[in-house]
Order: C-alpha cells, then sequence, then structure tokens
C-alpha cells in the first residue's frame, strides 16, 4: 500500500533531526511519500495534494491551521510575529518583515474568511479523494461535519503532561526550545502512540475522537530535557 502524506510541521520530519526513523511517519510500516513543511499555509498543503493525489492508495491530510498567511511559513501567527518583535537580537531586515506579519494578523486577517476559504478547499480535497483521512494540527473546521476529532495538539498535551507531571497544560513552547531529538514536535514514544493511531484509521476506523486527553501519562524512558532545553529570554 503506498501513502501520500500531505501536511505541515506535524507531518514535516525536520531537516536537522537526529533520527527521522523515529518519526510517525516512518512508523506506519508502509511505502511513504511526506509532501510537508514546517509552518506552511493550507494553501500550500492543498496545492501540493493537487499535484500528488492520483499517485498514492492513500491519502493522509494533516491540515494547518486556516489562519496562516499563504506565502511565508517562519511568521505563522500573530504570536510568533510579536514574538519577534520582542527580540532586540534580530536583524533589522527580520524586524520589519515581522512587523508586516504582524499588522497583518492584527488588522486584516479574519477568521471567518480564512475559515471559508478552507472549508472550500478541504470540500475539494473530499470530492478529488472521499477516502482522504483528515487529521487537524489545531483548529476545528465545520468540513468536518461537525464531528469532534481529535487534534495533533492533543499529543502535544499528552506528552506535556508526561515529561512536566507537575505542569501539564502549560504552553511548552513558551518556555521550552525542541531539541533535534523531536520529530513532528512529538517524542519517540508520542511518535509510537501517534502511528498506531494512525494505522487504526488507515485499517478501516477513520479518524476520530480517540480521547487522548483521557489518556495517563505515557512512560518516557528519556528525560524531558533529552527532547527539549528552556528558551532564552
Amino acid at each position: 500500500m503506498s501513502i501520500g502524506i500531505f501536511g505541515e510541521s506535524y507531518a514535516c520530519v525536520g531537516a536537522l533531526s537526529e533520527n527521522p526513523q523515529s518519526s510517525w511517519t516512518c512508523l506506519l510500516g508502509e511505502s511513504t511519500d511526506v509532501f510537508a513543511k514546517g509552518g506552511i499555509s493550507l494553501l500550500w498543503v492543498y496545492n501540493s495534494f493537487l499535484d500528488n493525489y492520483t499517485k498514492y492508495d492513500k491519502i493522509i491530510f494533516v491540515v494547518p491551521s486556516f489562519t496562516r498567511a499563504d506565502h511565508y511559513s517562519e511568521i505563522n501567527s500573530y504570536e510568533v510575529a510579536e514574538k519577534m518583535l520582542n527580540d532586540r537580537s534580530i536583524s533589522q531586515e527580520k524586524y520589519d518583515r515581522a512587523k508586516i506579519f504582524y499588522d497583518y494578523y492584527k488588522h486584516i486577517q479574519n477568521d471567518e474568511v480564512d475559515g471559508m476559504y478552507a472549508t472550500l478547499m478541504i470540500d475539494s480535497v473530499k470530492r478529488l479523494r472521499p477516502d482522504t483521512i483528515f487529521i487537524p494540527a489545531n483548529d476545528y473546521l465545520s468540513s468536518y461535519g461537525n464531528v469532534k476529532v481529535t487534534r495533533c495538539h492533543e499529543f502535544v498535551l499528552l506528552q506535556t503532561k508526561s515529561l512536566f507531571p507537575n505542569q501539564p497544560r502549560f504552553n511548552i513552547w513558551s518556555y521550552y526550545t525542541e531539541k533535534k531529538t523531536v520529530n513532528h514536535h512529538f517524542t519517540d514514544e508520542i511518535n509510537i502512540l501517534f502511528a498506531a493511531y494512525v494505522r487504526r484509521a488507515l485499517n478501516g476506523e477513520g479518524w476520530q475522537d480517540w480521547g487522548i486527553n483521557n489518556l495517563a501519562p505515557v512512560p518516557h524512558k528519556k528525560p524531558w530535557d533529552y527532547y527539549y532545553e528552556r528558551s532564552k529570554k
């Protein structure tokens, strides 16, 4: 069985990863091709799908946040732009670019309009490949038929609960930076767990609400500092 995987960072093996074979895309036990890029927009993923969807027996579509700007992946949210503006170490060129995107996300970007475009793209994918397995990264779209399904970010929350049991609900990316030991934002153990659910979806169960938030912490062989380092202020 051949699988085409389309998406953003949750599907993209980092170019600097020390162990890419531990990523969930490599653990499926099937022939897979990955079309993904960190921080990218839904439009980019959709266009990659259009160029390649006829080549594969199965399609997995990891849906990025629908609010991301279409043409630049480094600054993909208001929060990222704001953080860059407060970073005194960046160059003037990066500061100017961050200011442009800060103003875009604050004054121009519109959730209702972007949600409409996103729904149209998802519906188009469904028409072309009704068997597509959609896995939302963060956002929920009405195109899922008002049925709650598990988001990739819920696995990150489980991972945080597992590595930091005394502070399980904080936003890990606000305080820590991922090391090269992380794939798809996941530890080795969470990649194994994620791959198991993807295999269930491929075997006919579809992607659904797996109840990840109710799972007990996942035992990890390595401590948190194997995967993360404290962000520099």
